[in-house]
């Protein structure tokens, strides 16, 4: 009971502390006063020299249209017969999908963690009693979270 009575007490002298007012308050430039110090440059043009006049834009030269198109037609010739019947490809075999959940894994995880947390917040006498019961919540609370949120989707093909 002293040492939770002194950490009490300790916390509370440095939570008073950190809340006095004898920080000098900061002075109006602080952290800004080296902007002072900056120079600016002459200020950048807005347009380009070629827009304002100042230089003259280069003359593109226009490609020469293609010559005039074969008079000659085109013979595609096909391997396939003409009267040969078009047939659907067959359909997809259908894809299954399973819905996996992690109940049983994240069960154990919390019932481990529920387990050591219940025994350390437990006093010195009740460190058993704090740790079944940290487990069972633990691994109630593990069971929920694996079978709700913890769930993945596999696909089964045949």
């Amino acid at each position: 009971m002293r040492i939770r009575h002194g950490a009490a007490l300790l916390a509370l002298t440095l939570m008073a502390a950190a809340c006095g007012n004898d920080v000098p308050p900061p002075d109006k430039l602080g952290e800004f006063a080296w902007m002072d110090t900056l120079t600016l440059g002459p200020a950048q043009p807005v347009a380009s020299p070629i827009e304002t006049g100042l230089v003259e834009e280069p003359a593109v030269e226009e490609p020469e249209p293609d010559p005039a198109p074969r008079a000659t037609p085109v013979r595609r010739t096909s391997t396939a017969s003409r009267t040969a019947a078009n047939y659907p490809a067959p359909a997809p075999a259908p894809v299954r999908t399973e819905k996996v959940t992690h109940a049983k894994r994240d069960a154990a995880i919390g019932a481990a963690g529920g387990a050591v947390l219940g025994a350390v917040v437990a006093g010195r006498g009740d460190r058993v009693k704090g740790a079944i019961i940290g487990g069972a919540a633990g691994a109630v609370i593990g069971a929920v979270v694996g079978s709700t949120i913890d769930t993945e989707e596999r696909v089964v093909r045949h």
